[in-house]
């Protein structure tokens, strides 16, 4: 679990600045919480839902050889099947965490917008 570490001043801690592959800069501050059950399945060949998945990082342009490419190089892979009892998402564009509110009403500040 990689949590994300900010300093009172909004300043990501040393531990982040030393992992610039852990910055997801301009993504949705989104998290998805699940519960439930996960069951492991080795399937022949690619599963389709890989190769949709990876459609949104490849690019239609790359999907061509990617495809090609992942074809060759795997004869079998495993497919993790999630089965939730339980979900939530964090959604941080829309509201902030509880911590940022008690910060914020304990310097005198309004919500935080």
């Amino acid at each position: 679990m990689h949590r994300v570490r900010r300093t009172e001043g909004g300043q990501r801690s040393r531990r982040t600045q030393s992992r610039p592959d852990h910055r997801h800069e301009g993504q949705p501050p989104h998290v998805l919480l699940v519960r439930g059950s996960a069951r492991v399945e080795i399937v022949d060949g690619v599963p389709e839902d890989y190769l949709k998945a990876s459609r949104k990082l490849v690019g239609e342009q790359g999907m061509a050889a990617f495809e090609e490419q992942v074809r060759t190089l795997y004869d079998q892979m495993a497919r993790i099947v999630l089965t939730p009892d339980w979900a939530k998402v964090l959604d941080f564009e829309t509201r902030a965490p509880e911590f940022v509110h008690q910060l914020a009403a304990a310097k005198g500040l309004g919500p935080p917008s």
